[in-house]
């Protein structure tokens, strides 16, 4: 069961992650680029992205508790 869960977790963070590279391609505001555009909208998409990752690690430890 457990296995099942950290799978499904990683799933939904992957697919989370590859919608956010989609939305800066297609969104002006952050420069219809996946990599780099405007300053500001480079550092929220590094927190969003930085955030998946700190959340992921924290139920997939959580989960062994």
């Amino acid at each position: 069961v457990w296995v099942c869960l950290v799978v499904f977790l990683y799933s939904v963070m992957a697919i989370l992650a590859i919608t956010v590279l989609m939305v800066r391609r297609n969104v002006e505001f952050f420069g219809k680029a996946e990599l780099g555009g405007p300053k500001k909208g480079r550092y929220i998409t590094a927190a969003l992205l930085i955030s998946l990752w700190v959340i992921y690690l924290s139920l997939t430890c959580f989960q062994t508790f």
